[in-house]
């Protein structure tokens, strides 16, 4: 680059061109040669080259540095991609000319949903926003030639809960040894003695065994059956649910006890039991620890720990008065309760469970039920387990229905009640297609569901791995509650790894099913939990949407979910709502594409959705329960993953529509 030097008159200043001095604004693009002025292209780019006469007076002009070839093709490295959730990467683009022949370009890098993939237009550093696929598109400048890949987000791999590694098959297979009739007055201990493996014990119908039976170890892995003397095909098929009108009906057999103590136990290593069509109650009106112990609650080692126990199409239950502790306690492996009816089961002064376990490391299969318990109908921890580094693991519990009857509030025995299901410690578990019905203020602030780690002195008692979808939660006082390590002294085994995807709650805080009106809890350290695609709909009076409390609770992903109002929203203790809670106690979290019915834009991080009210959602009935987004809706196919905020609706339906059983 040459330069004439002019006075200010405009003639040329002879002999001052050999006085200037010359410089790039960008010497990686066009390096210029301080003393005479050349310059060299280095890449493809614009910069500036200028000119400064000895005396300050300057001149500049743009050098554009093109490609020594015509670019005619653009390659994405890595191509389609996947990142996870407020994670990073680099995509890098390669041009070429029409002999294939890399030629050098100016990229500019563009996103087709920046709230799923954001991305640095210059450097092509992808973030993960949320959960689901972007069409990232590349092009040279000037623009000319254009390449595109898609890039999906995924959670982050400690967020995501590993499913039940084991999943148990309970087929019925027809026994093949020895019939043995038990008469009516019969002895069924003896019975229990004398069969083999394979052999099938048949108890009269409408007999009644009273006794506290133990179910003795065997030698040999043929099953053992145990059923009422009906010919087998007049039993409900496998796979629909005793009732108390079929078990009337049937005439099942009757197993009680009258004393107090447990009406059946399994003696140390007994396996390979399944019992079909068989009535367990409570013959008396004192007290009752537990129908049926399956393994030794005071187990030391698991080296003889009683396995392959199947309930199956049965009918246990206590009284409408008698103070029934529990229906079963699993300490025990591959143990299944399937297609039974498990009511009155409560206590005036203490937690009554229809399932508890904490002895026993599963796997454990709970599907097809009607479950009553007062305390909690379902739950995994409560005691510390006497088995050194024990966690009840790999537990399946579907299609049932939980359920506490409103008599137990308003009748005359007014039992102590806590909530529908709880963890304290139990690893890989997943719940699906339940219906959760009946909780309310007593014992406990009337959480339909509560998830934390704790359990006495026991530092490896954790609750993790959790899935919870396709449920249906109504009924409540509250909705579900996580709790990281209520326990002061466990900070390193806080609730973990917990997914709840895809669940409708509803009618939350109504009538007598009252309690802490909030749809969710998120505190106490909890970490990796995932909140994705639920419906929280309520015409109840909710205080807060989500209470929040520290310690911080980490690797929250909380986007696609249709939450109605209350009076202080997401909110943590001590702590503004909407943002700076969210901030505050959830560092980090992801939070887009929820839908806050009546909450002020302004107090929200933004990428989320502020209707007046719930008829601006668009549902199809609320009043009929109908959750579907309707055509006009503004959600609908509006979230991060591109489909309609809020839980699946229709597959919800399909999950649940024979759950509900009547009587």
């Amino acid at each position: 680059i040459g330069g004439t030097s002019r006075d200010v008159n405009g003639a040329v200043v002879v002999g001052q061109a050999l006085l200037v001095r010359w410089s790039s604004t960008a010497p990686a693009v066009a390096r210029v040669d301080s003393i005479t002025g050349l310059v060299t292209g280095l890449s493809v780019g614009f910069a500036t080259i200028t000119g400064r006469a000895a005396n300050g007076v300057t001149g500049s002009g743009s050098v554009l540095v093109k490609a020594s070839g015509v670019v005619a093709s653009i390659s994405i490295s890595p191509p389609n991609a996947t990142v996870q959730v407020g994670r990073q990467l680099t995509l890098v683009g390669a041009a070429k000319d029409a002999s294939l022949a890399t030629v050098a370009a100016v990229f500019r890098w563009s996103s087709s949903n920046t709230g799923i993939v954001a991305i640095d237009s210059i450097t092509g550093v992808v973030t993960g926003a949320g959960v689901g696929a972007s069409t990232i598109t590349v092009r040279t400048t000037p623009a000319s030639v254009t390449a595109s890949t898609s890039v999906s987000v995924v959670a982050s791999t400690s967020q995501v809960a590993t499913l039940p590694q084991v999943l148990l098959n309970t087929t019925y297979v027809a026994p093949t040894g020895t019939q043995r009739p038990v008469a009516i007055g019969g002895d069924f201990q003896a019975a229990l003695n004398a069969a083999q493996p394979g052999d099938e014990i048949l108890l009269a119908p409408g007999g009644v065994y009273t006794g506290n039976f133990n179910i003795p170890s065997k030698s040999g892995s043929a099953v053992i059956h145990v059923r009422t003397n009906v010919p087998y095909a007049s039993l409900p098929p496998e796979g629909t649910r005793m009732t108390p009108t079929l078990a009337a009906s049937l005439n099942l057999a009757k197993i009680q006890s009258t004393n107090g103590n447990t009406v059946m136990q399994t003696a140390s290593g007994a396996s390979n039991y399944r019992f079909i069509a068989v009535e367990v109650t409570v013959g008396s009106p004192l007290d009752l620890n537990s129908l049926v112990r399956l393994g030794d609650v005071n187990q030391t080692t698991i080296s003889n720990v009683s396995t392959n126990l199947v309930f199956d199409r049965s009918y246990l239950h206590g009284t409408t008065t008698n103070n029934l502790l529990r229906a079963f306690i699993l300490s025990s492996t591959n143990s299944a309760v399937i297609d039974s009816w498990i009511g009155e089961v409560h206590h005036i002064g203490a937690d009554a469970q229809a399932i508890v376990g904490w002895n026993g490391p599963g796997p454990y299969k709970i599907v097809n039920n009607h479950l009553e318990g007062a305390g909690e109908n379902i739950m995994f921890g409560g005691a510390d387990p006497t088995v050194n580094l024990l966690v009840p693991s790999d537990i399946e519990i579907r299609g049932n229905y939980f359920n506490k009857p409103a008599v137990w509030k308003t009748g005359a025995n007014v039992w102590l009640v806590k909530n529908l299901f709880e963890l304290k410690f139990a690893q890989r578990v997943l719940l699906e297609g339940n219906i959760f019905s009946g909780s309310w203020q007593s014992g406990q602030a009337g959480y339909a569901m509560n998830l934390k780690s704790s359990s006495g002195a026991c530092p490896w008692c954790e609750t993790k791995d959790i899935t919870i979808r396709y449920n249906y939660f109504t009924n409540a006082g509250a909705g579900i509650g996580i709790a990281g390590a209520p326990d002061p002294f466990k900070p390193d085994s806080t609730a973990r790894r917990i997914v709840i995807q895809d669940n409708i709650v509803d009618n939350i805080n109504v009538g007598i099913y009252n309690g802490a009106s909030a749809f969710m809890q998120i505190l106490d350290g909890a970490s990796d939990v995932i909140i994705d695609h639920n419906t929280f709909v309520t015409s109840g009076p909710l205080g807060t949407t989500v209470t929040m409390a520290t310690p911080v609770v980490t690797g929250v992903t909380f986007t696609n979910n249709i939450l109605s109002n209350s009076t202080f929203g997401f909110k943590g203790s001590g702590i503004a709502e909407g943002t700076a809670s969210i901030n505050g106690v959830w560092p980090g979290a992801v939070f887009l594409k929820n839908v806050l019915v009546g909450s002020s834009a302004g107090v929200y991080p933004t990428g989320n959705f502020f209707p007046a009210n719930v008829a601006a959602v668009g549902f199809t009935n609320v009043a009929g329960l109908n959750y579907l987004l309707t055509g006009a809706s503004a959600f609908k196919n509006a979230g991060t993953d591109g489909r309609d905020i809020g839980a699946d609706i229709t597959v919800v339906a399909s999950k649940i529509a024979n759950v509900i059983v009547p009587p």
